[in-house]
């Protein structure tokens, strides 16, 4: 059983973080396009 749980466990953090990073991208993009209309 935990060797099942574990490997899941691992694979639902990173895709927690890559969508956390994919967040802070977009949102460091934003304001650089924001600031250049600016």
């Amino acid at each position: 059983m935990a060797h099942v749980s574990w490997p899941s466990f691992s694979y639902i953090h990173k895709r927690i973080e890559h969508t956390r990073v994919l967040f802070e991208v977009r949102k460091y993009l934003f304001v650089i396009c924001k600031s250049m209309d600016g």
